[in-house]
């Protein structure tokens, strides 16, 4: 009877360890695989500029951010696919021509920094991001009256950024025009995202909330939306942090197939408003491992 009780207890626990492989396994986007051992989850050792290296876990999968920059001792890192679909703003009011929306105050920012930063990286992964300072971004090239200083973790690239890591799709501001090269389009800014419910969930919430989908035009969105995107990985625009010169409303973002979209110019189409969804990829400063 005894080694009949021992067998059964052993087998329990044999059963136990499997269902857990399994669940980390096939997990998807929950906090025990976006929260695994500080022990296996080691910091990066980041040598090259172009390097690609793993650092956070998001909805079950390992991140993969590209080195953009390497000096003073650290890194500038961007994440190679779009990580989720969200609004750089929540639409308050159409009809409101006062209402502004600073990176500062943006839904976007503060879900970078408290949502998606305590979601996707261990204490040991966020102690090695360091706090960058923010003077009113792009204010030398495209200034925008209330675009307050911050400090962040978590961040979008700039103009200048893409001016200087893409300089294919360089954006020059002088005399009250833009400027572009005349091959402006870069492959080399295409980004994926593999769509879940999630990303659908919000798209529509979107679509009902802000922009007045109901009855069988929310149903129709649905559907499309899923049988289109559920699942897929697909070519998806995403935020820059830029402001547009004239609207704090408007900001620029990068489209599916390359391009860096401005208001002004008559060859691209308007930018993206704030309430308008968009891709999430971030991009950080990482400590240089000693």
């Amino acid at each position: 009877m005894k080694n009949t009780l021992s067998l059964k207890f052993y087998i329990a626990i044999v059963s136990v360890a499997a269902i857990i492989t399994v669940s980390f396994a096939a997990c998807g986007n929950n906090f025990l695989c976006n929260n695994k051992a500080e022990a296996d989850r080691a910091l990066p050792v980041i040598e090259n500029i172009g390097q690609v290296v793993e650092f956070g876990v998001w909805r079950g999968e390992p991140i993969k951010w590209r080195v953009l920059d390497i000096q003073d001792g650290r890194a500038l890192v961007l994440a190679e696919d779009i990580l989720a679909v969200r609004q750089f703003a929540e639409l308050k009011s159409l009809e409101n021509s006062d209402y502004k929306m600073t990176w500062e105050d943006s839904d976007i920012r503060k879900w970078l920094s408290e949502d998606f930063f305590d979601e996707a990286f261990s204490k040991n992964e966020q102690n090695a991001i360091l706090l960058t300072k923010f003077i009113n971004p792009d204010r030398r090239m495209f200034p925008a009256e209330g675009e307050g200083d911050t400090n962040d973790k978590i961040f979008l690239l700039r103009l200048d950024e893409i001016n200087k890591y893409f300089p294919k799709n360089a954006v020059y501001y002088y005399n009250n025009n833009y400027y572009y090269n005349e091959d402006y389009q870069n492959d080399d800014l295409i980004a994926e995202i593999r769509m879940t419910d999630e990303d659908l969930d919000y798209i529509t919430l979107v679509a009902e909330r802000d922009f007045v989908y109901f009855g069988n035009r929310l149903t129709d969105l649905k559907k499309e939306m899923k049988d289109q995107y559920l699942n897929k990985r697909v070519a998806w625009r995403w935020w820059l942090m830029s402001p547009w010169e004239g609207s704090l409303n408007d900001r620029f973002y990068v489209d599916d197939e390359g391009y860096v979209y401005s208001y002004k110019n008559f060859i691209f189409k308007a930018t993206d408003d704030v309430w308008d969804y968009g891709g999430v990829r971030p991009a950080m400063y990482l400590a240089l491992m000693a």
